[in-house]
């Protein structure tokens, strides 16, 4: 049996009304009045709840979440100071994400001039008295360093997923996005499943690594199932403009029973886990002359057996500046004739 993974407008949509009478509950004339007191012991008591954490944020504009971290025993989690910002406009802001089946709510948390970004999460109890208390059962903070990740929420194998879309690696020779997806019917807050969506990579000598995945399909049975389609490709340039120097394909499946994270399955996949990460994922590394070699060496290998082209006066002229190794000479015996 086979699920295609449904966003889900509607879990908003049939939560609405529960879960807004489930915070009604917690607001009552009696119910202390969060921006009459100083900042710092409002968005302690603010912690209570994810409405009351909303809240607090729409109504205050200059203070530091120190309070909240502390009251929800968070301690690896960070945001820059919230202030005015430009046009007198707050500089933080929260969004909630409503989910009903398991009843939940998530309060996303951010700041105008950060591209960081804090989930909270927290699940309501419903005493003998029919009186509402919310239990905070974790947090997550996803990496993100220069725009501001992106959410929605999908349902697979009947359960609901957060998913994320993130920038990963910024370096001055290298960008990439990735996405994780967050089991909402697990215990705490965490990936499940992480994975880069795309990115680029140039080298010093101007080579260019593109790299892009997507979800090929998903099952849901006892074991569910996750595969994805990656291609990577690589281009140079010479004097006439841009040159396509082959490209590679892989797809990856991860698998899991339970609740656990999703696991590569060598069995199942394409290609060995070490040569996925290393060729799709792996962005923080510099790519060297050799790396490029050895990652592109099938079609490198039929550029030098071709006949004379623009690749392979490039790969010529190329193969000066790469260092010696085995496939540089199995290259070079191929160029000459050998």
């Amino acid at each position: 049996m086979s699920s295609t993974p449904v966003r889900s407008c509607g879990i908003r949509i049939a939560a609405a009304g529960l879960l807004a009478g489930l915070a009604l509950l917690l607001i009552s004339p009696s119910a202390p009045s969060l921006w009459a007191d100083d900042a710092p012991q409002a968005l302690a008591r603010a912690a209570r709840s994810p409405y009351d954490i909303e809240r607090f944020v729409a109504t205050h504009n200059e203070y530091d979440w120190a309070p909240l971290w502390q009251a929800l025993d968070i301690r690896d989690a960070s945001l820059p100071t919230c202030t005015l910002g430009s046009e007198s406009l707050a500089s933080c802001s929260a969004d909630v994400v409503s989910v009903f089946d398991p009843s939940q709510v998530i309060v996303v948390l951010r700041h105008a001039a950060n591209a960081s970004e804090v989930y909270l999460r927290f699940i309501p109890v419903v005493g003998p008295d029919r009186s509402v208390r919310w239990r905070f059962t974790g947090h997550y903070q996803p990496k993100a360093s220069f725009f501001r990740p992106r959410y929605h929420v999908i349902v697979f194998d009947r359960k609901p997923f957060l998913i994320i879309d993130g920038h990963g690696a910024n370096a001055q020779d290298a960008s990439s996005e990735f996405e994780e997806w967050l089991d909402l019917t697990a215990n705490g807050l965490e990936p499940a499943l992480h994975f880069t969506l795309k990115g680029s990579q140039e080298t010093k000598s101007g080579i260019r690594r593109e790299v892009a995945a997507t979800i090929l399909s998903t099952q849901a049975a006892r074991t569910e199932t996750i595969r994805i389609s990656r291609e990577a490709a690589f281009f140079a340039e010479d004097s006439d403009g841009e040159l396509a120097l082959g490209s590679q394909t892989a797809t990856s499946v991860y698998t899991r029973a339970g609740t656990g994270p999703f696991i590569f399955d060598e069995t199942q996949s394409s290609s060995p886990e070490a040569e996925v990460s290393e060729l799709y994922e792996d962005f923080d590394r510099a790519l060297s002359n050799e790396d490029f070699l050895s990652q592109d060496r099938a079609a490198l290998f039929a550029i030098a057996r071709n006949p004379e082209s623009r690749e392979k006066r490039w790969l010529r002229l190329w193969l000066v500046r790469c260092g010696d190794t085995e496939d540089k000479r199995a290259v070079v015996k191929l160029i000459e004739g050998k």
